[in-house]
């Protein structure tokens, strides 16, 4: 959830009368508790990937290549990642 969408996600629930979320973290880890997955629907949940676990069937020599993939596979990414390359061994 983005700063923004958890901002206007307690503008909403203020109008509404409802108790406002004291952070992004708490509100999406309340939506992915519900039992009724309408009240999720309704949260701007967003994903974003760093990693994989087990992969069959590929491999990745670096990580910058795992999260390349992870690009073309996932409908949100973002652009905030990048490659850098040390000067010297860490």
């Amino acid at each position: 959830m983005t700063k923004r969408d958890f901002q206007r996600l307690n503008a909403r629930r203020e109008e509404e009368g409802e108790p406002i979320f004291a952070n992004p973290r708490n509100a999406s880890a309340g939506a992915l508790r519900q039992l009724d997955p309408r009240i999720t629907a309704g949260r701007p949940l967003a994903m974003f990937c760093y990693g994989v676990g087990g992969v069959e069937g590929i491999t990745f020599q670096t990580h910058w290549d795992v999260l390349q993939s992870l690009a073309r596979w996932v409908s949100a990414s973002t652009s905030t990642v990048s490659s850098v390359t040390a000067s010297k061994p860490l």
